[in-house]
């Protein structure tokens, strides 16, 4: 794309929403052949520049490769999820443009159904190691503050007061009733915006 080599979907999206109302030259190989598509990307509603295109990843590999691939995407989704997280927190993306709650799912589940069951089981897949990864990490409640705890009880060599381990969960329960709440209200802004 403009002379510089885009390996993955994401590359190229991003590429694209920077250069919205700008010529784009998009190379690509056709019947073994190189072909130069100049494009010019129409800005959305955000002001980022789209084209229009679906991305499709799909290739038949044998098994051992299958494995191999599989085990490396979802090695790339936790890398993609901590970066995001770590975004996050140094304030360079916001969180209302990073989460997805129930009704921003149930959206986007309607629309990989009707591409097809490929994109509704690639879908499934994603949301299940997205869900793994985060309740893996060390948040009383979930399953990776509970090892959190037997992590730190086995250091200490002893059991943790019973009263601490309360006031974590009961933090850890708030935290999380807090997060969906912030979240359920981000779905309803992106879908129903306020003063409309």
């Amino acid at each position: 794309m403009d002379g510089q080599p885009i390996s993955e979907g994401v590359e190229l999206v991003d590429y694209l929403q920077g250069h919205a109302g700008a010529e784009v030259r998009i190379d690509v190989r056709r019947g073994g052949e190189i072909v130069t598509l100049p494009v010019t990307p129409e800005a959305g509603d955000d002001g980022k520049g789209r084209i229009g295109v679906g991305l499709g990843s799909y290739r038949r590999l044998p098994f051992g490769e299958a494995v191999v691939e599989s085990v490396r995407y979802n090695v790339d989704i936790v890398h993609k999820s901590l970066q995001i997280l770590g975004k996050l927190f140094t304030r360079q993306i916001s969180a209302k443009s990073s989460f997805s709650g129930p009704i921003e799912i149930a959206a986007i589940s309607g629309e990989a159904a009707r591409s097809g069951w490929k994109e509704l089981v690639f879908l499934m897949g994603f949301l299940s190691i997205s869900i793994g990864f985060m309740n893996l990490l060390p948040i009383p409640v979930l399953d990776g503050g509970h090892i959190a705890i037997l992590t730190i009880e086995s250091l200490l060599r002893r059991d943790m007061p019973m009263m601490v381990k309360e006031r974590l969960t009961q933090v850890g329960f708030m935290m999380l009733m807090t997060l969906m709440a912030v979240v359920i209200f981000f779905d309803l802004a992106k879908h129903w915006p306020l003063g409309s």
